[in-house]
């Protein structure tokens, strides 16, 4: 409950967006780890307003790929969308079917223009 204000007290003593992403990165973790994904969500996309960065996307997709959450991993596409792009977002989206074995998924994926 306090590393969030720990995390923004370091964010405030650094310059560049690079060298916080590990840190924001952790804030999206955390709830990974302890199974609360709806916190990690939140987590999420309060980070992705507020710093323009997608941290633990694909911890994120992971998990809501394995957990055949389609409608959570909806709003983190959107949310990558939003910084990265759409083709790129759904390229990730891609290779994180692939690495969880779920072929058919990747090639409707690769094969929706």
């Amino acid at each position: 409950e306090n590393l969030p204000k720990v995390v923004d007290q370091i964010i405030q003593t650094r310059v560049d967006n690079q060298s916080i992403r590990p840190l924001l990165h952790s804030l999206v973790k955390v709830h990974l780890v302890r199974d609360d994904v709806k916190s990690a969500l939140d987590s999420f996309t309060q980070l992705v307003n507020q710093y323009k960065c997608l941290p633990a996307k694909f911890d994120l997709f992971t998990r809501l790929v394995l957990d055949e959450n389609v409608e959570d991993l909806q709003k983190v596409v959107d949310l990558s969308i939003s910084v990265i792009g759409e083709e790129l977002s759904l390229y990730d989206l891609t290779q994180t079917f692939l690495q969880q074995g779920r072929r058919a998924q990747a090639k409707r994926m690769l094969e929706t223009p």
